[in-house]
């Protein structure tokens, strides 16, 4: 992956002040923006929404590469603590049920996701170090 990217980080949009989904809406503004004028970027996402593909795909067209770096965690258990020990740090929290609905989706969603990369790393951060999975 290229060095100092601009990274287009919802979450922290949200920590400025914006609500959950008008940072979801700038942070897509941001992309679209990004991708017309030819500026090379990254975009967190939980690979659970449509504008995820759209995004990949309209990069596809634009002539990026695309890059897809999944990082995984072993289950919804350890997605849920967390989840709860980031908002026990003052971090935003994210409801139960929620975090057990994106983390399956997302899994339903990689290979999707990985068929219109031009690269993929899956990285496993379920414990201390992130190991590579491909």
């Amino acid at each position: 992956m290229q060095e100092n990217l601009l990274v287009i980080d919802p979450d922290k949009l949200a920590a400025e002040g914006l609500s959950p989904i008008a940072a979801g809406k700038a942070a897509a503004r941001m992309a679209r923006l990004f991708l017309k004028e030819g500026v090379s970027f990254a975009r967190e996402s939980t690979l659970t929404a449509r504008f995820d593909f759209s995004l990949m795909e309209e990069a596809k067209q634009r002539g990026y590469e695309v890059e897809l770096v999944y990082i995984r965690l072993a289950s919804t258990e350890l997605a849920l603590e967390r989840v709860a020990s980031r908002a026990s740090r003052g971090g935003h929290a994210v409801p139960s049920q929620d975090v057990v609905r994106r983390f399956t989706r997302s899994l339903e969603n990689l290979p999707k996701a990985m068929a219109l990369a031009d690269k993929t790393t899956i990285l496993d951060n379920s414990s201390c170090n992130y190991k590579r999975i491909n």
